[in-house]
């Protein structure tokens, strides 16, 4: 990177993430290495969680547990927030998220010490869960009509710092690709182990899209870099009170995509045949079970995997989403990251850690209607 984030001697370091065990908090944690102290604050923390990150469990809908948590952390310099609460519906998620978030800034934003928060929303920022949306995306375009919890999460971080010496940052990521077992929302992760089972049924994987899903523009952001990004908007001076686009930095179709990561886990791409992956891995469970002892997997649940109807939602988009990280890399923030290579490294690093079967030559001469 071509910035300097070292503090000035003596300064506080300490950062507290909120939602930690997500696999945006856990790459942030990642990236905060040596010279920080890192608090990270969680419903609840899986076994074996990195062990520089100290642990606070909390309710961050009840604010006198967000209070014990945060008094209970200690003097901290910097705020990153990246939870979430899933909902039965759109006004559900936004009440709950935004009351969420209140509460957090309600308790930090007096702090002595704070520096900066970092908050973390995402493209919906733009609407393009609702319809076609204007390319690039802008962090400058008009918001739509609400309800939408990032409207408000953004407002209060907004309000509250208003004469306050600390400053903000809003990233804002489409469709996080890492690991983070137990946390099911890494595309990168879902279509491993949808590979991983299209492999030992030996059936292509058949891309669940639409044919117009296959071909529009789409973008994901590797959660390695998006942990850069943030310690970036964390640090430099000239992230200060800015909202930024942190993408790969290209853009692609699934059309070029989806068979070279067919083939990065060894097995025949299927072409788009528009299906509900939630409805295909309904009777799954037994054959992922199996193949956990088979070829002696860490032994997740495949719900602690993959949240398939997230990958629905994901994969049946039908118009380009495309957003411009050209202000980010003005105010300092250069890296970009091939998407094919992402998803090989992804791959490859699950094999490594046993959650999903080591790839080799693909099985499978079955007719594409097999699976």
């Amino acid at each position: 990177m071509n910035f300097n984030d070292s503090p000035a001697d003596g300064a506080l370091q300490h950062a507290l993430i909120f939602g930690a065990t997500g696999v945006i908090g856990r790459n942030i944690a990642s990236e905060l290495g040596a010279g920080w102290s890192v608090s990270g604050i969680a419903h609840h923390f899986p076994e074996g969680f990195m062990a520089h990150v100290k642990q606070f469990k909390t309710d961050l809908l009840d604010p006198d547990s967000v209070a014990r948590a945060v008094d209970s952390a200690g003097p901290f310099s910097h705020v990153f927030y990246c939870a979430y609460a899933p909902a039965k519906d759109w006004d559900a998620a936004t009440d709950i998220n935004a009351a969420m978030f209140g509460n957090v800034i309600a308790k930090v934003s007096d702090a002595e010490h704070l520096r900066r928060v970092v908050l973390i929303t995402g493209t919906k920022v733009y609407g393009v869960h609702q319809g076609p949306v204007l390319t690039p995306i802008l962090e400058s375009d008009p918001r739509h009509e609400p309800p939408n919890f990032y409207f408000d999460q953004a407002d209060t971080l907004v309000a509250a710092q208003r004469g306050r010496r600390w400053s903000w940052t809003e990233l804002r990521p489409h469709t996080l690709c890492g690991l983070s077992p137990g946390t099911p929302m890494s595309l990168a992760t879902i279509l491993a182990v949808y590979g991983a089972i299209c492999r030992e049924l030996d059936v292509p994987m058949r891309f669940p899209g639409s044919e117009k899903a296959y071909e529009v523009l789409y973008q994901v952001t590797d959660a390695a870099l998006f942990g850069r990004a943030a310690r970036w908007a964390a640090t430099h001076p000239l992230a200060a009170n800015q909202a930024f686009n942190v993408t790969n930095g290209e853009g692609f179709r699934w059309r070029r995509m989806w068979p070279l990561v067919a083939r990065s886990l060894g097995v025949v791409a299927g072409p788009p045949s528009a299906f509900s992956l939630q409805e295909f891995m309904a009777d799954k469970a037994a054959v992922w079970d199996a193949m956990v002892d088979k070829y002696r997997l860490h032994p997740y649940r495949i719900e602690q995997l993959a949240n398939w109807q997230f990958a629905d939602y994901a994969l049946s988009n039908e118009w380009d989403i495309l957003s411009s990280t050209t202000k980010a890399r003005q105010h300092g923030f250069i890296e970009a990251v091939d998407t094919a290579s992402m998803f090989h490294r992804l791959f490859r690093m699950m094999m490594e850690e046993r959650i999903i079967p080591a790839a080799g030559p693909s099985r499978t001469s079955a007719s594409i209607g097999k699976a």
